[in-house]
Formats: C-alpha cells, sequence, structure tokens
C-alpha cells in the first residue's frame, strides 16, 4: 500500500463522503444512510487490512517505517494533527479492549478498557453538545446585532465557533465508525485466531505511533 494511501482514504471516507451526504439535505432514506455507513465500514476495514499485512507478516520494521511516513504526510494536511489523535486513540483502545476480550484468559483488560471507552465516549459527547450550544447562542445573538454598521468582530469570533462545533460533531462520527472498523478487522472469522490477534496488536502499535503527532 503506498505511503498515506489509508489516512488519505480515511479522510475521503469519514470527510468528504460524509458532508457529501450531509449535503444530499434530507433526501437520503434512513435504508440509504444505513447502507452508506455500512459501506464505509466495509470499504474502511479492507483498508486497515491490507495495511496490516506487513506485521501480520512478520515485517514489523516495514510497518512502523510506513506509519510514521502516514504520519508525517497527514500532520501538512487540514486537520492532519486532530485527525491523527482521534484515528490513534480509537485505534489503540479499540484494539487492547478486543485484545483483553478474545485473547485474555481473564478477560478483565478488555472490560477495563471498555469502561475506559465508555467515559471517553460520554465525555466527547458532552464537548460536542457544549459546541452545538455555542454555536448556536452566536447564531441569536448574530442575527440580533447583524444590521449594526460594524459587524466584523461578529464575523471573526463566530468562524471558530462554528468550526469547533462542526468538528465535534464529526469526532463522533467518526470514532464510532472507527471501532466499528476495528471490530470487523480484528473479529473476523475467516483468518486464524493468531492472524486476528496480530491484527489487533498492530492496530494498537498503529494507534500508538498517530497519537505521538
Amino acid at each position: 500500500m503506498p505511503t498515506a494511501c489509508l489516512l488519505q482514504n480515511v479522510k475521503a471516507w469519514l470527510i468528504g463522503e460524509l458532508t457529501a451526504a450531509v449535503a444530499a439535505d434530507g433526501t437520503l432514506s434512513e435504508e440509504q444512510l444505513k447502507e452508506f455507513q455500512v459501506a464505509r465500514e466495509k470499504g474502511l476495514a479492507e483498508l486497515l487490512k491490507a495495511r496490516l499485512q506487513p506485521w501480520v507478516d512478520g515485517d514489523k520494521q516495514k510497518f512502523i517505517e510506513e506509519a510514521q511516513a502516514e504520519m508525517a504526510g497527514l500532520l501538512i494536511e487540514p486537520f492532519g494533527i486532530e485527525i491523527l489523535q482521534c484515528v490513534g486513540y480509537v485505534y489503540q483502545h479499540k484494539a487492547n479492549m478486543l485484545l483483553g476480550l478474545h485473547h485474555s484468559h481473564l478477560k478483565l483488560p478488555g472490560h477495563i478498557a471498555s469502561l475506559r471507552q465508555q467515559g471517553h465516549t460520554f465525555l466527547r459527547r458532552v464537548r460536542a453538545q457544549v459546541a452545538v450550544a455555542k454555536a448556536a447562542e452566536f447564531t441569536e445573538r448574530y442575527e440580533r446585532e447583524r444590521q449594526s454598521a460594524n459587524n466584523s468582530s461578529l464575523n471573526e469570533e463566530g468562524f471558530p465557533l462554528f468550526i469547533n462545533s462542526l468538528w465535534a460533531v464529526s469526532v463522533l462520527d467518526i470514532e464510532s465508525t472507527l471501532r466499528h472498523v476495528v471490530t470487523l478487522v480484528v473479529v473476523d472469522e475467516s483468518v486464524p485466531k493468531d492472524v486476528r490477534a496480530a491484527r489487533a496488536k498492530g492496530i494498537a502499535v498503529l494507534g500508538k505511533i498517530f497519537q505521538e503527532a
């Protein structure tokens, strides 16, 4: 797989395609949205499997070098650091959770990781609600004051609020999608158990590298 291919496709599937779906402005049925989501998850799962193959084959050095190159390539992209942190967190924690649930005798590490994930998701939702509320409050104030002679300061204040709210909501969708993707890759009964375990370990390493950004 070419360098930076995986994360570039993550951007295409999770941001570009999602934007197109939102732009449909309600014209997609619930069934079509479900089909779209399943296609996103399956497409990303296949990309992730291919990305993990060097690790599964034992070529860990190549795997790590490619991951570091991906990270460096995405750092110069818009929202690159934010995407790396988001994707890296989900990869590392979801992979460790599945390793603990499916590849340990007591399964306790998996349950602990699951509780941490629930807490993280709760905080993400709270932040998204706060960001959206601030953007809505600003919109109301802007509508009241837009007739004034000088509202340039309002424009400057509003832009980061809307960007923040858009990103906070997008993160919820991205993280939810990637958790499903990691599950598809790690709980894949078409391959032997040792391959599934290797994939989970590789995903955790990939997540750790991305978070170093």
